[in-house]
């Protein structure tokens, strides 16, 4: 048994094809020096055959979370064959896998994968691991489907689920999610320049250049008349272009928004609420150019008017 597990994320994004090769290679090397006391579990996306080549065994999830089959990549395409689905020597089989099962885009949405699988006798190896790998820590346990598909024990416990159940709820509770969420929105933002720390530079600058052309109004009725809703205007105007510069990471975001949805991830009403209050946080980013701009204007110095103020930009 492997005393250890390296856990690797996506370690090949952003790479060609070579550099992908040569890390996933090392890997290999690495754990052929651990004489089993290792093992690396790897989440890829659409590996090249020469890459897949490297895999001992290849895992396949459904759009929520299910299995859909696990084992050697040859004996994969043996079952996909078996359920009536060839691949074409032409193709990676893991590309033809993912065209297959995906329930969103898939060409076979209606072909019930996670049953299939049930009812493999790669579904029996993997309870016999289970059951084995239980009873290396003592345990006498023994595995079973019950009815429904989840893989238990004989004391009721479930030790890992291929549910075929509809994915109607999500497996987090609905805080986690959030919390997860926000902290998600925290990383990126911290991470991006020209998300925050961009508008922060932008919106000073651009509040010092409206306090500069409307420096100190004079109190005349018809000069100052005139003058402050134009000044103030010019403070909403440029708060808000400045917004412009979200519209890419917006777009990146509704993006993973919808690949998330679909797998059921998170609920829309959790992120919804998670990024209205991180976007709620990150308009402190308005304060510093409205701030200078308002105290060069010579507008008064209370705390309602700019207030009011700071409402009205956040409105927009």
């Amino acid at each position: 048994m492997p005393q250890s597990i390296l856990l690797l994320d996506e370690p090949t994004s952003g790479l060609d094809g070579a550099i992908a090769y040569d890390i996933l290679h090392a890997m290999k090397e690495i754990i052929a020096e651990k004489h089993g006391e290792l093992s690396i579990i790897v989440s890829i996306h659409q590996p090249n055959s020469r890459i897949l080549d490297l895999f001992d065994h290849i895992l396949l999830l459904g759009n929520g979370g299910s299995m859909l089959y696990f084992g050697t990549v040859p004996d994969s395409i043996n079952y996909f064959s078996g359920l009536g689905f060839d691949i074409p020597s032409k193709y990676t089989p893991t590309d033809v896998y993912l065209q297959l099962t995906d329930r969103n885009f898939g060409v076979n949405q209606h072909y019930d994968f996670e049953d299939a699988f049930i009812t493999s006798k790669f579904a029996v190896e993997v309870i016999e691991w289970i059951a084995l790998a239980k009873q290396s820590k003592g345990s006498k346990n023994t595995c079973y489907f019950d009815d429904t598909n989840n893989i238990k024990v004989h004391d009721g416990e479930v030790v890992t689920a291929i549910s075929t159940a509809s994915t109607t709820s999500t497996i987090t509770s609905l805080w986690r999610q959030y919390v997860t969420l926000i902290k998600r929105d925290f990383v990126i933002a911290s991470r991006d320049p020209s998300l925050y720390y961009l508008q922060f530079v932008l919106v000073s600058m651009f509040g010092f250049l409206v306090g500069a052309g409307f420096f100190q109004l004079k109190f005349e009725i018809n000069s100052r008349g005139s003058n402050i809703p134009a000044g103030l205007l010019w403070i909403v105007m440029i708060m808000c272009y400045v917004q412009v510069f979200k519209v890419y990471h917006l777009n990146r975001a509704n993006t993973r928004f919808k690949h998330e949805v679909s797998n059921n991830t998170y609920s829309v009403f959790v992120y919804w609420l998670a990024e209205l209050t991180t976007s709620s946080i990150m308009l402190v980013s308005f304060t510093p150019g409205t701030t200078i701009a308002y105290f060069m204007m010579g507008l008064p110095s209370k705390a309602f008017p700019f207030l009011i103020l700071l409402f009205w930009l956040v409105m927009s």
